[in-house]
């Protein structure tokens, strides 16, 4: 299974909220697949810092923004008890 999600010009804190949230969704997904086990789980990131100055609500900041892909990856498995 895969799964893949972007961000652009996120702050650090909202980036890790988006990708625990993108994480649940790809369980969710796996679950109703189906599947009840994910093997050979992997997290990947492609991207970096961006701008440091810009403006909210009409006030300076400034700090790092983060722009980049993630991908969510993992085998998923069905168990069958006997």
């Amino acid at each position: 299974m895969y799964y893949q999600f972007y961000s652009t010009n996120s702050l650090p804190v909202a980036l890790s909220e988006n990708f625990t949230a993108h994480r649940d969704k790809f369980v969710t997904i796996i679950q109703k697949a189906g599947f009840n086990a994910l093997v050979d789980y992997r997290e990947n990131w492609l991207g970096g810092s961006g701008g440091l100055e810009y403006s909210e609500y009409g006030t300076a900041q400034r700090n790092v923004l983060i722009s980049g892909v993630a991908s969510l990856s993992g085998t998923a498995l069905k168990l069958d008890c006997k």
